[in-house]
């Protein structure tokens, strides 16, 4: 507040040698109203940098700042750092939930003013796969696979081995959500697919590695395994028959026993072999 001070002065002549002097004095108050604007007024920040806003004002006497968000208070990681004529306001990493109204204040005895300043978050996108059967697949059998992303996704985009998929394979866009179909897959079609979630923030991604095997390989273990391990058995029957009738074996057989077991781990069987009477214990394991 600029105060200025008046004198005025009223003379009054009785004679040559007395005069009477009237003093009145005046203060004037100089007030203006503040005028205030922030900078910028709309602006759009990727989630996690930081946003930076300016407020400056000029009134009579100098007003005084302070800011708002939402109407409320700020966020709780907000820093402020004021000057003569100007306040700035900072958000070292914004987040989604600091989406809004930033509103400065400026405040003087003539008044207050405000202006606003709004702030729009692009959130990162999130993604996940799943798939809807196991990830072991026999030839002709339905491939699906779901890739469901956020809001913030505008994209997203489907490779097998970090190439593109090819024609085979039918996409269906569902809002955020996109699903990968195979009719009838082929031993080609085993890999790792990926379906990539993008928007300006960045990308994200989701992996599943798919197994394809070929009908004719899985016959084949069902139908030669049982077949091997029933003629494993009678050679090794014939075997021991052999040895008996031969006298072979001196001493009497006390216990005899012998097990045979069929084993099929990823498409490789096993057939182990156990004898034991009450001298020896054989054990053998073979691949097929």
């Amino acid at each position: 507040m600029i105060e200025n001070l008046y004198f005025i002065v009223e003379v009054e002549h009785f004679d040559q040698q007395i005069f009477s002097f009237n003093c009145v004095y005046i203060f004037i108050c100089e007030l203006a109203l503040p005028v205030v604007d922030v900078y910028p007024r709309n602006q759009t920040v990727l989630e996690g940098r930081p946003t930076v806003m300016n407020c400056a004002a000029k009134g009579i006497p100098r007003p005084v700042l302070s800011w708002t968000f939402n109407d409320g208070e700020l966020p709780p990681d907000a820093e402020i750092r004021n000057f003569s004529d100007q306040s700035i306001l900072q958000l070292s990493k914004t987040s989604k939930s600091m989406e809004g109204w930033y509103k400065c204040k400026a405040k003087n005895k003539a008044g207050e003013a405000c202006s606003k300043s709004t702030l729009h978050v692009l959130e990162k996108p999130t993604v996940t796969m799943t798939s809807k059967q196991l990830r072991s697949l026999l030839e002709g059998e339905r491939l699906t696979l779901a890739c469901q992303a956020n809001e913030a996704t505008k994209e997203i985009r489907w490779t097998k081995d970090g190439v593109p998929v090819n024609t085979r394979v039918k996409i269906y866009p569902t809002g955020n959500n996109s699903t990968l179909v195979i009719e009838k897959v082929l031993t080609s079609d085993s890999g790792k697919y990926s379906c990539k979630a993008v928007n300006k923030a960045g990308s994200a991604s989701s992996s599943v590695d798919i197994t394809v095997t070929d009908k004719t390989t899985v016959q084949w273990y069902f139908i030669v395994g049982p077949l091997l391990a029933v003629t494993v058995l009678a050679l090794i029957a014939f075997y021991l028959w052999k040895r008996r009738i031969g006298g072979t074996i001196r001493a009497p057989i006390k216990s005899f026993a012998f097990l045979t077991q069929l084993v099929s781990e990823k498409h490789q069987t096993f057939i182990k072999v156990i004898i034991r009477n009450s001298t020896t214990l054989f054990c053998s394991q073979h691949a097929f």
